[in-house]
């Protein structure tokens, strides 16, 4: 079965059972992404091959690939072997406590099959997990497959699913051990610290960035030690307002109008206000504080006859083009620093999630492959330490650079440009 790529607007249907079933092993983005996607294309009239025991099959060209995987197509044609591989070997993990105290428990095998040929992918999903896909008349979570596909580690996917599961309440609670196992990481990062900077942070700020939720966490300690994290989240507005669109309704007040006026209050009568009133709600305030000032800066005698000719007449025009362009500039000077601030802000989590990601994948190489990044980085740095360490570059640093250059990827950008043009040291070593 060919999907359409247009299938990334439409909503997932999971059973909980499967949303809270904990990752068996560790997963990579791509890994995860290729269930969720034939997730996405199960549908109710699937169920009956599956009780016969028939997987489903999908199929997708490098291009299509590419784009749901939000990567390029020579990436796809580089990798997709070797995902396919541990995708493979990948399993669910169902378990339930029943009310007799009894443990039940499925391990399903997610992909059987995968084949790759004339750059068409195709592989199956089992036919075991399919009715946990449409469970229609049990308790399930619902959430927009886009809303997946745009992260980029399996861990925030995961994240993502189990806060959306909640999203009526709103908030959720989990000890560290339930979090990581979740994860399928309970036996790694033994400090909390290290789970919060790797895991925790560029999952929070991905799904913040990049999705429809809008997630906060809080730690909870027993004694000394973080025992629990309890995240606080909502789902965003669908529209999001133009910053520099006003769309709320002028409040009118006398205490407006007086403010403008100031001293000058007492010298005008209830028709007069009235007349500043009505022209506030036609011409807004800007007018009202130049035609005031004006009137102020030039009446001789009658203030009031004065202001009202004022603003019949628009003597105040250049004063309230002024006003309109001071203001019109100070707005725009805001939000472009607002947006800049903001840029720096998404760029710096970006940064963050991307060398999360590196660090995920390097770990997960053999120690064969790992000592050879290793051993090649250091050799760059006892040629080159004086240099590098000016730039708070150290041996792990380069490390992870080096894996990530040879993968098609950055970890330091500014670093590697520097030590690939400036040192002449090529960091690709495949």
């Amino acid at each position: 079965m060919v999907i359409d790529t247009e299938l990334i607007v439409q909503k997932v249907r999971q059973s909980n059972h499967l949303v809270e079933s904990p990752y068996s092993q560790d997963f990579t983005s791509h890994e995860i992404k290729l269930f969720e996607i034939a997730a996405a294309g199960i549908y109710e009239e699937d169920l009956e091959n599956a009780k016969n025991k028939i997987n489903k099959r999908f199929s997708f060209s490098s291009k299509q690939l590419a784009e749901l995987l939000n990567t390029s197509v020579s990436t796809i044609s580089h990798e997709i072997e070797n995902t396919a591989k541990r995708l493979i070997k990948k399993t669910i993990h169902l378990r339930e406590v029943q009310n007799d105290s009894s443990v039940e428990f499925v391990l399903i095998n997610i992909i059987p099959y995968a084949r790759y040929k004339s750059g068409v992918f195709e592989y199956d999903l089992n036919y075991a997990i399919i009715p946990y896909l449409i469970e229609i008349n049990k308790n399930f979570t619902e959430y927009k497959l886009k809303n997946l596909l745009i992260l980029n580690s399996a861990y925030a996917i995961k994240l993502y699913k189990l806060l959306y599961q909640y999203k009526n309440i709103k908030h959720r609670t989990f000890s560290v051990d339930e979090l990581k196992e979740q994860l399928g990481i309970i036996d790694k990062y033994p400090l909390y610290k290290n789970l919060k900077q790797k895991i925790i942070e560029p999952s929070v700020s991905q799904i913040n960035m990049l999705t429809d939720l809008s997630v906060e966490y809080s730690e909870k300690k027993l004694g000394r030690k973080v025992d629990r994290i309890e995240f606080s989240f909502s789902v965003k507005n669908k529209f999001k307002q133009d910053p520099l669109i006003d769309i709320t309704p002028k409040v009118v007040s006398n205490d407006f109008i007086n403010s403008i006026l100031d001293s000058y209050a007492d010298k005008i009568t209830p028709k007069a206000k009235e007349i500043l009133t009505e022209t506030l709600q036609n011409k807004g305030e800007n007018f009202i504080i130049a035609s005031v000032d004006y009137a102020k800066k030039n009446a001789k005698t009658n203030f009031e006859k004065y202001l009202i000719d004022t603003i019949e007449n628009n003597w105040a025009e250049q004063d309230i083009n002024k006003l309109e362009t001071k203001k019109n500039n100070e707005t725009a000077a805001k939000q472009k620093e607002k947006q800049e601030l903001e840029e720096k802000e998404r760029q710096k989590q970006l940064d963050n999630a991307n060398k999360s990601e590196i660090e995920h994948l390097f770990f997960k190489l053999n120690e064969i492959e790992q000592t050879k990044y290793k051993q090649f980085a250091q050799n760059i740095f006892s040629k080159n330490s004086t240099k590098l360490e000016k730039l708070n570059c150290n041996e792990q640093l380069l490390t992870y650079s080096v894996f990530a250059v040879s993968a098609g990827k950055h970890y330091n950008k500014k670093l590697e440009i520097y030590i690939q043009k400036i040192l002449k040291v090529n960091l690709n070593i495949n």
